[in-house]
Protein backbone atom coordinates (compact mmCIF):
# COMPACT_ATOMS: atom_id res chain seq x y z
CA UNK A 1 0.00 0.00 0.00
CA UNK A 2 2.95 2.37 -0.38
CA UNK A 3 2.03 3.27 -3.94
CA UNK A 4 5.05 1.45 -5.36
CA UNK A 5 7.49 4.18 -4.36
CA UNK A 6 9.39 5.42 -1.34
CA UNK A 7 6.44 7.39 -0.04
CA UNK A 8 4.27 5.54 2.50
CA UNK A 9 1.92 8.29 3.67
CA UNK A 10 0.68 11.66 2.48
CA UNK A 11 0.18 12.67 6.10
CA UNK A 12 0.85 11.30 9.59
CA UNK A 13 0.02 13.73 12.39
CA UNK A 14 -0.08 13.15 16.15
CA UNK A 15 -2.02 15.47 18.45
CA UNK A 16 -1.72 15.29 22.26
CA UNK A 17 -3.91 17.12 24.77
CA UNK A 18 -3.77 17.84 28.49
CA UNK A 19 -7.28 18.28 29.90
CA UNK A 20 -9.05 18.95 33.16
CA UNK A 21 -12.79 18.35 33.54
CA UNK A 22 -13.03 17.83 29.74
CA UNK A 23 -11.53 21.26 28.97
CA UNK A 24 -8.29 21.42 26.98
CA UNK A 25 -5.54 23.08 29.03
CA UNK A 26 -2.81 22.71 26.41
CA UNK A 27 -2.17 20.68 23.28
CA UNK A 28 0.56 19.88 20.82
CA UNK A 29 0.42 18.77 17.19
CA UNK A 30 3.41 17.03 15.58
CA UNK A 31 3.71 16.31 11.88
CA UNK A 32 5.58 13.02 11.38
CA UNK A 33 4.96 12.65 7.64
CA UNK A 34 8.64 12.95 6.69
CA UNK A 35 9.74 10.69 9.58
CA UNK A 36 7.29 7.92 8.63
CA UNK A 37 8.27 8.07 4.96
CA UNK A 38 11.96 7.91 5.95
CA UNK A 39 11.41 4.96 8.31
CA UNK A 40 12.51 7.04 11.33
CA UNK A 41 11.35 5.26 14.49
CA UNK A 42 12.93 7.82 16.84
CA UNK A 43 10.44 10.64 16.26
CA UNK A 44 9.18 12.21 19.49
CA UNK A 45 6.10 14.28 20.28
CA UNK A 46 6.32 15.05 23.99
CA UNK A 47 2.92 15.44 25.56
CA UNK A 48 2.15 18.70 27.34
CA UNK A 49 2.14 18.42 31.12
CA UNK A 50 1.55 20.44 34.26
CA UNK A 51 3.82 19.92 37.28
CA UNK A 52 2.18 19.92 40.70
CA UNK A 53 -1.36 19.82 39.32
CA UNK A 54 -3.98 17.19 40.07
CA UNK A 55 -7.00 15.72 38.32
CA UNK A 56 -5.56 16.23 34.84
CA UNK A 57 -5.97 13.70 32.05
CA UNK A 58 -4.16 13.20 28.77
CA UNK A 59 -5.50 12.04 25.44
CA UNK A 60 -4.90 12.54 21.78
CA UNK A 61 -5.55 11.47 18.25
CA UNK A 62 -3.64 10.43 15.14
CA UNK A 63 -4.30 11.46 11.53
CA UNK A 64 -3.21 9.00 8.84
CA UNK A 65 -3.47 9.48 5.07
CA UNK A 66 -1.91 6.51 3.24
CA UNK A 67 -0.24 7.35 -0.07
CA UNK A 68 -2.04 6.32 -3.27
CA UNK A 69 -4.77 4.29 -1.58
CA UNK A 70 -7.54 6.26 -3.32
CA UNK A 71 -9.02 7.40 0.00
CA UNK A 72 -8.59 10.48 2.12
CA UNK A 73 -7.05 10.63 5.55
CA UNK A 74 -8.76 9.71 8.81
CA UNK A 75 -8.43 10.91 12.43
CA UNK A 76 -8.22 8.13 15.04
CA UNK A 77 -8.99 9.03 18.66
CA UNK A 78 -6.76 7.62 21.39
CA UNK A 79 -8.16 6.58 24.76
CA UNK A 80 -7.57 9.09 27.53
CA UNK A 81 -5.52 8.48 30.65
CA UNK A 82 -6.77 8.10 34.18
CA UNK A 83 -6.63 11.34 36.22
CA UNK A 84 -3.14 12.26 37.37
CA UNK A 85 -2.65 12.86 41.09
CA UNK A 86 -6.33 12.13 41.71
Amino acid sequence: MDGGGWRKVDAFIVETRLERDHFVITSRRCNFTKAVNAGDTNADCASPYALGRTHYTGDGRIYVDIDDDGRGGTWYDLEGSKPIGG
